[in-house]
């Protein structure tokens, strides 16, 4: 017995199970932090222990090649700071956004940091920093006085092997019995029910979308046979504008809150008078890329991995099926617009493969820019901006208009000037659902400036309307009449000069633009045909994956094998930048052309100069380095400090 209970102690005193201990608790913490009310999350470990096993078992296999380190404690130190830092991210997406932190947020890092003040005050943004700071001071004295330990290569092996396979095992088991998913569209159910370790892993490793089983030219083929285009002549080829309205909801939605006034009259108006219904987008609070993703290509986004964003992923190489394409067969210039960075989610990039002809971004726009208490552009802008594109030519025109005005986070310590709108019955979160009712009051605003636009025209115009997801503002389904935290609204406009007609339905974010299309007898491509044609049909969703799969992984075959493009890319900016003369004078370097907007830069060779904004026709900056180069270019450069567009080089 002495023998047995010296053997035991001796491996459970072991280095390996110092770690499944450490493990352990590290995962009680990411479950406590991922939860609104954290005393659930630490239940979790008995209402559903065999999760809790699993995600301390992944988290397990973090740590243990910390066994091959004679400094085994300073990396088990380095290891517990990471999973903490990602446990309090975790906790703290999910209070500023409503959804969890995955793996796809490290790609748009850099977009992230151009918002932290957006989200996070002052002093918050210093105890991080000085969070961090600490964290390495702590780092630096564990190295120092930690023990080294002798390394067992054999033992540590095995170890790590022994507990990799458990994994192995219990997630096809898990998935096989229904214990875990690997696609679920809630994220912050999914999380708080599977757990932060699985969820963040899998979003880490499962992307893209799956291979069908029976991928094959002939599938494919056969597919593109039953949705063979049958060469229609449209009824009518209007000017087509789809407004994108961010985080944009009716609030009257919202059970248990009372409204002093209807705050979006505008919307409501057209909601009673136009086609619409519910539209069923795949984020909430945030994600705007995704919901654009679906809108433009038609493709489901729940065919990715967990919380993917296909712009920072497949889009940086694969080119897809899009409204954009589908309408230059017909003639279309198609525009995006968006009162936001155009380097945001690298849409200067994934805009052009998706078939832009151009982007105006906030860095080109030159009319009066007004901004919200907690900095986002107010939409009003937008409307110029679209005028501005459907006039620039004579043909038929594709407008893609993206709001940021609504963006959060909402406040609780700014009112909204001049606030017309009063709330009542949001508890303690009345001053957010007040500054964000006011807010969306202003933006309906801003929408009536470009349906009074659209209704001037004489040209036909159909204006399609939509929030991109709901706010975040911790709804649930519970307290929503729609009783579906992914049901925004979208509604169809089209002035007198238009002659066709349009159904009220409820659909899917990814069927919106082929449910446009299909309207005014334009069938476009095999993936709009499919959304119109075999919605409904028993095989759907397994030939929305083969299409998919097929044009952005696979063989490309509705392409011909070759992706579409546009002859002349996408140009940056709808009025191009010239520079007519540049002079130097009392030691400033005086830049004199057309179109400049404050986020015009000069650049002498590689050098980015400090540069003043003086006019639409005029930039300075000092003539410190000109001896450098003999000339000078201009370029747009974004908050996150990305080229945008070059001007070509003037001469000194």
């Amino acid at each position: 017995m002495s023998k047995l209970i010296a053997r035991l102690k001796k491996i459970f005193l072991s280095p390996c199970a110092a770690m499944l201990y450490v493990s352990a608790c590290i995962c009680l913490v990411c479950q406590a932090l991922g939860h609104t009310n954290p005393f659930i999350g630490l239940i979790t470990v008995f209402t559903s222990p065999h999760i809790f096993l699993f995600n301390t078992l992944i988290i397990a296999i973090t740590y243990l090649p910390a066994l091959f380190f004679r400094r085994r404690i300073f990396a088990c130190t380095i290891i517990s700071a990471l999973w903490l830092t990602l446990g309090i991210t975790n906790c703290v997406l999910l209070h500023l956004r409503g959804t969890p932190l995955t793996a796809v947020d490290f790609t748009i890092f850099t977009d992230g940091i151009t918002l932290m003040d957006s989200y996070l005050s002052p002093i918050m943004i210093v105890l991080i920093i000085l969070s961090f700071v600490l964290a390495g001071g702590v780092m630096a004295a564990v190295f120092i006085k930690c023990p080294k330990f002798k390394v067992h290569p054999l033992y540590s092996s095995i170890c790590f092997v022994s507990v990799f396979a458990v994994v192995t095992v219990l997630f096809i088991s898990f998935l096989s019995l229904g214990q875990t998913e690997r696609k679920f569209s809630d994220l912050r159910h999914g999380y708080e029910k599977y757990g932060f370790a699985y969820c963040f892993a899998l979003s880490a490793f499962d992307t893209g979308i799956d291979e069908p089983v029976d991928y094959s030219k002939k599938s494919v083929n056969e597919l593109l046979t039953i949705l063979a285009p049958e060469e229609k002549t449209p009824h009518q080829t209007p000017n087509i504008i789809f407004y994108q309205m961010e985080s944009f909801m009716d609030p009257s939605k919202i059970l248990g809150i009372e409204l002093s006034k209807n705050p979006i009259p505008v919307f409501t108006s057209l909601k009673e008078k136009y086609p619409g219904g519910k539209l069923f987008v795949s984020t909430i609070g945030g994600g705007t890329a995704n919901t654009e993703f679906e809108v433009l290509t038609g493709i489901d986004l729940s065919l990715f991995g967990l919380g993917e964003y296909p712009y920072t992923t497949v889009l940086k190489n694969a080119i897809p099926s899009t409204v954009c394409y589908d309408l230059a067969s017909f003639g279309y210039t198609s525009f995006a617009i968006h009162n936001h960075s155009g380097s945001f989610y690298g849409r200067n990039q994934v805009f052009e493969k998706m078939g832009f002809d151009c982007f105006q971004s906030i860095e080109y726009m030159k009319g009066i820019i007004s901004t919200t208490p907690t900095g986002w552009v107010k939409d009003l802008i937008l409307s110029e901006e679209i005028k501005n594109c459907l006039s620039s030519t004579e043909g038929r025109d594709f407008v893609f208009a993206i709001s940021v005005e609504g963006h959060g986070k909402y406040p609780d310590a700014i009112s909204w000037p001049n606030a017309s709108v009063s709330v009542s019955g949001a508890g303690e979160l009345t001053p957010e659902y007040e500054y964000y009712v006011n807010m969306i009051s202003d933006m309906d605003a801003a929408l009536g400036e470009v349906v009074r636009y659209v209704d001037s025209l004489s040209e036909p115009t159909v204006l399609v309307v939509y929030g991109d997801h709901l706010p975040a503002l911790e709804l649930t389904n519970e307290k929503l009449s729609t009783g579906d935290i992914f049901a925004s609204e979208y509604v169809i406009y089209t002035n007198t000069a238009f002659t066709g007609s349009f159904e009220s339905k409820d659909i899917e974010a990814y069927a919106l633009y082929p449910h446009v299309l299909s309207s005014i007898g334009i069938e476009g491509s095999a993936i709009c045909r499919l959304n119109t044609r075999l919605s409904d049909a028993e095989g759907f969703s397994a030939a929305m994956q083969t299409l998919a799969y097929d044009i952005l992984y696979g063989e490309r075959q509705s392409f011909g094998g070759i992706p579409p493009t546009k002859e002349n890319g996408m140009k940056m900016g709808l009025d191009e930048i010239k520079i007519n003369e540049v002079y130097i004078e009392d030691g400033v370097i005086h830049i004199i052309g057309e179109n400049f907007t404050e986020y015009s830069t000069v650049y002498i060779g590689p050098w980015k100069q400090d540069t003043v904004y003086l006019g639409p026709g005029h930039i300075a900056c000092d003539d410190t380095w000109s001896f450098l180069s003999d000339g000078l270019h201009v370029s747009q450069v974004s908050t996150d400090g990305e080229k945008l567009s070059v001007t070509e080089k003037f001469p000194f």
